[in-house]
């Protein structure tokens, strides 16, 4: 979770809203990490909220709703995706995520960071999500438009 922790510090210093969605282990790095701007964040276990994707998106919808005033950006991170899930899980989880694209069309002021776990997720599934995302960073390096389809 290194790679998220800048993108985190850079929306606590400009005063953004953030939630992070991700298994409670990696929660629990991430507060590690910021310490004490942990508090500036709000946290929720992918591994309850995403037992049922179609839940992640209404808690974004929410969360948005909530602190995104026009013209105040917020800050996401969702992990909807690792590597104990099922061949169904998976296809759905990919499924919400193109949804989540959909939903947030015109939310300009969103923004949200989708981490892959690329050592343990198969080939398949980082490619899926290479179709599925407008933009990608690879390695914690800048991002680029993606060959979204």
């Amino acid at each position: 979770m290194s790679a998220t922790s800048p993108f985190l510090r850079q929306g606590i210093e400009a005063n953004e809203p953030a939630l992070v969605v991700v298994s409670g282990s990696k929660i629990d790095a991430l507060r590690d990490e910021l310490g004490d701007e942990a508090g500036s964040v709000q946290f929720a276990d992918m591994e309850d909220v995403g037992l049922n994707p179609v839940r992640i998106i209404a808690l974004w919808q929410r969360f948005v709703e909530r602190h995104a005033p026009p013209g105040h950006p917020v800050r996401g991170i969702g992990e909807p995706l690792w590597s104990e899930r099922s061949p169904a899980e998976m296809a759905e989880c990919q499924r919400h995520e193109r949804l989540l694209n959909l939903a947030f069309t015109n939310t300009r002021d969103f923004w949200l960071l989708c981490p892959y776990d690329s050592e343990s997720l198969d080939e398949s599934v980082i490619e899926e999500a290479r179709h599925g995302h407008s933009y990608l960073s690879e390695g914690g390096s800048g991002s680029c438009a993606s060959d979204r389809r």
